[in-house]
């Protein structure tokens, strides 16, 4: 007999969830924070990867048994559905990442244009602020995406 260990509580998932939401917005406060003054590509990068991988880990708690019926009797909150907040800030956050994608320079194969090398060093692309206006809204809607 194997250890039972495919099925998720909804306790834990729930749990799980809020810690992701609370990474979600102290990274996003970060970066907006740092978008005000611009940041390279492999900042830019860091996010991309860190907000797919909160996408994700959002997107496969949702739908655990049970979420949605604990949530309201964690939060003491009959009326509280959990199910549209989860997709607004699973949107937030892809928005993010979609944004990233469809805007990061790349040549004409697609590959990425992050960073330079000159004697032996890398330089890594600059953003400026102005480059990051729509990034930095996006970030600011995940902030307020979570209370």
């Amino acid at each position: 007999m194997a250890f039972k260990a495919s099925n998720q509580l909804p306790e834990d998932a729930y749990r799980r969830a809020k810690s992701t939401a609370m990474d979600a917005t102290r990274l996003a406060g970060e970066y907006s924070t740092l978008a005000a003054s611009g940041f390279n590509s492999g900042s830019l990068l860091s996010l991309f990867h860190d907000m797919r991988r909160i996408r994700d880990q959002l997107t496969a708690v949702k739908t655990v048994p049970g979420i949605a019926a604990h949530a309201k009797a964690q939060e003491d909150d009959a009326a509280y559905d959990v199910g549209p907040e989860f997709n607004t800030l699973i949107a937030a956050v892809d928005a993010v990442v979609q944004n990233i994608l469809a805007t990061f320079p790349t040549d004409g194969s697609g590959y990425l244009l992050d960073r330079k090398l000159t004697d032996g060093e890398y330089t890594y692309r600059d953003f400026a602020p102005a480059q990051l206006t729509t990034l930095k809204g996006l970030l600011d809607a995940i902030v307020n995406a979570v209370s």
